[in-house]
């Protein structure tokens, strides 16, 4: 029944899932989830045990690295079922290179304290700007440029 590329808004989730939660077997449905964003249809996958419990890989905290899904990925690093430090050690230049390709707005959502994401992971972010120059300015916002390539007040040289 729930099978891959079957990803679906949380109301329909939801009434299916319900319904029919026997046929929610696909090994890949949390990870698809992940990917679409839906948050509360993740939690629900997470939380199920019967008729399966989904793998719980680290790597699922990559797939979350996505435009729009970064109230998904605050939801996997706050919700201890998973090694938080793979991220930031075990995967730094994978979630490197797709932070730096997420809306300025997003790195920005990222490094905000307010929004509580694990210092660790925005160490990271801060620490390995450099190698990400191009990158970093080719999105042309001049907040997100002051807040990574700027250092102890010097000022990038161009």
């Amino acid at each position: 029944m729930y099978k891959k590329g079957c990803v679906l808004d949380p109301q329909t989730f939801n009434i299916v899932y319900n319904k029919y939660q026997r046929y929610f077997t696909y090994s890949d449905s949390l990870a698809e989830e992940i990917v679409g964003g839906h948050l509360s249809n993740v939690q629900t996958l997470l939380q199920q045990t019967v008729p399966m419990t989904f793998n719980r890989r680290d790597s699922l905290l990559l797939s979350a690295i996505n435009p729009g899904n970064l109230n998904v990925l605050k939801y996997l690093l706050d919700s201890g079922l998973f090694n938080n430090e793979s991220l930031w050690k075990n995967q730094t230049h994978e979630a490197m290179k797709k932070i730096v390709k997420l809306p300025p707005s997003s790195i920005l959502f990222l490094l905000d304290t307010r929004n509580k994401f694990p210092t660790k992971l925005v160490k990271m972010i801060r620490s390995r700007a450099q190698s990400y120059v191009n990158e970093i300015v080719s999105h042309g916002n001049q907040q997100l440029i002051d807040e990574l390539m700027i250092k102890k007040g010097l000022e990038l040289t161009r």
